[in-house]
């Protein structure tokens, strides 16, 4: 019998193993005087190319993603929800929209959710995420369609 709590236990280990690796990155390093080295901005091309976005952000913007949809989820559910299952690295985000909400912005997407009726079933959702690569943070989260 799996635990209800294992899907937690895999964005809790993933969000750990992301912060793990960015805190040994190459952006946090210093020079040899102590101070940060700059990070350099992305270029308007890229700010407006949700394939580059995906390509440079895709697995910071899952993790993050991931880690508040519960939340939301739980907000927003009549009755309850679920998650498919999950593979240990199987991610709940993990498609995007190929176009850019604003500069920055691009909008991860999940088919693997589920809300429930009120007759006890549960029909799948399409869960999107806006998050924004510049800030850091999601913006948003909405259920709709991907086109």
């Amino acid at each position: 019998m799996k635990s209800k709590y294992g899907s937690y236990l895999i964005s809790i280990l993933a969000t750990a193993v992301f912060l793990a690796l960015a805190a040994g990155s190459d952006d946090t390093s210093s020079s040899s005087s102590g101070t940060p080295a700059p990070s350099v901005p992305d270029s308007p091309a890229v700010l407006n190319d949700a394939k580059a976005l995906d390509e440079k952000y895709g697995i910071e913007a899952t993790i993050r993603c991931a880690s508040g949809a519960d939340d939301y989820l739980r907000s927003i559910a009549k009755y309850d929800f679920k998650w498919d299952d999950l593979g240990f690295a199987e991610a709940k985000f993990d498609r995007f929209i190929p176009k850019v909400v604003s500069p920055g912005v691009f909008i991860s997407v999940s088919h693997k959710a589920k809300l429930q009726n009120g007759f006890g079933a549960y029909s799948h959702v399409t869960l999107l995420c806006n998050y924004d690569t510049q800030a850091k943070k999601v913006v948003e989260y909405s259920v709709g369609n991907d086109n």
